[in-house]
């Protein structure tokens, strides 16, 4: 019965991989996309927003490209409470940019 449960979670992740895809939070292309989404939604909202740390990203094909999400914990001005948020960052190959598509916060 063991085996069984075991094999369907394996299976299970395995599946889930297919979709999105995780990286090592020390990637550097996710580090530099972070503070693209962090220092855009400061510009466009007024925040002072200060990334924490990046504890998960995930991406997805999307019309050729790939869309990025984010998420990450961030202090307002780098004081007080942390707070999750997920950053949506659309990664467009040629010409070589980024859009930030969706900045918000997350149930802590």
């Amino acid at each position: 019965m063991e085996r069984h449960c075991l094999l369907l979670c394996l299976l299970f992740l395995a599946a889930a991989g297919a979709t999105a895809q995780s990286w090592s939070f020390l990637d550097p292309k996710v580090d530099e996309m972070a503070k693209f989404a962090v220092a855009t939604h400061n510009q466009q909202k007024k925040t002072a927003l200060e990334i924490e740390r990046v504890y998960d990203a995930r991406r997805k094909l999307v019309r050729g490209n790939y869309v990025y999400n984010i998420y990450l914990t961030a202090k307002e001005g780098g004081v007080g409470s942390d707070f999750n948020f997920v950053a949506s960052v659309y990664d467009q190959s040629s010409p070589k940019t980024y859009e930030l598509w969706d900045f918000r916060p997350l149930r802590n």
